[in-house]
């Protein structure tokens, strides 16, 4: 096993992985994208020229899913799903979809409050209505907020 693979499950088995961890989530998509397709090439020298088996795949695969159901902040849930993804493997089709369903129900339910916040501030005579207030309108109403809470200096990035 390579000095890349080896620091990748290593970080990967922590129990909580820190900003300077997470720096790991990429590499282990890139070495699962080596480990499945024949010729991928990441762009990184240090993961380009690591040798990785099917085997050794397997195993970053079971660490990025075991990281998954430790981790809940959803910027590091996001890249770990995109590194399952790397490895284009069917099996892990139940696993992708149940985050799918998870994490849609989380964004509809912050959406609802979203939404109810825009409607308090506008009965309250603090925002104009809008052409439409509707809670499924999800896009809208990001844009509402970020409109409005620019206007007191507060930035709310992706």
């Amino acid at each position: 096993m390579g000095k890349v693979t080896t620091k990748t499950l290593k970080v990967l088995r922590k129990r909580k992985l820190s900003e300077k961890d997470r720096e790991y989530i990429p590499i282990a998509g890139d070495l699962l994208g080596k480990a499945s397709q024949k010729g991928y090439v990441s762009g990184f020298p240090d993961v380009d020229g690591e040798s990785i088996s099917k085997e050794e795949g397997k195993m970053i695969e079971s660490a990025v899913i075991s990281a998954l159901q430790r981790h809940r902040d959803p910027k590091v849930v996001a890249a770990l799903i995109w590194a399952l993804g790397k490895s284009n493997s069917r099996s892990l089709e139940k696993t992708l979809r149940s985050c799918l369903q998870q994490h849609l129900q989380s964004l509809l339910a912050h959406n609802a409050v979203v939404s109810q916040a825009l409607i308090a501030l506008n009965n309250i005579g603090e925002l104009k209505t809008g052409p439409s207030w509707n809670i499924s309108r999800v896009e809208a109403n990001i844009k509402r907020a970020r409109a409005y809470l620019n206007k007191f200096g507060i930035l709310v990035p992706w």
